[in-house]
């Protein structure tokens, strides 16, 4: 499978947590894949309300059907952010998309990988 990713770091899997080795490791692509938001009310505690709005950085029109037949045809890794909402606005491409799932993280906290990639059902 191919894959493209469209976030702004590289994409490290290792299903078994280990770190090493990864079996999907995927550069940045240079385009990532954003959902523009919008904060239009902090309530009393605090807590910001945002609208979420249009999907940017995703391929344009809709897939063909060759396109969605195509077992070659890149998936893209985006974030999570941007697949649950790819999902609710029923984006054409939203079954071309996954995410990173279940964290890795270094001695320090930082995130080193993931231990797979998740679509929604």
């Amino acid at each position: 499978m191919q894959y493209v990713n469209l976030t702004p770091h590289r994409v490290t899997v290792t299903p078994d947590g280990s770190g090493t080795p990864a079996t999907i490791d995927v550069e940045p692509s240079g385009v990532v894949a954003r959902v523009e938001t919008r904060a239009f009310h902090t309530d009393r505690y605090g807590h910001e309300h945002v609208a979420y709005g249009r999907i940017t950085g995703l391929p344009e029109g809709e897939p063909t059907d060759d396109q969605i037949d195509d077992d070659e045809h890149p998936t893209y890794i985006v974030s999570l952010v941007t697949l649950l909402a790819a999902h609710a606005a029923k984006h054409p491409w939203r079954g071309f998309l996954v995410a990173p799932w279940q964290e890795i993280r270094d001695e320090s906290g930082r995130i080193v990988g993931c231990r797979g990639l998740h679509t929604v059902g």
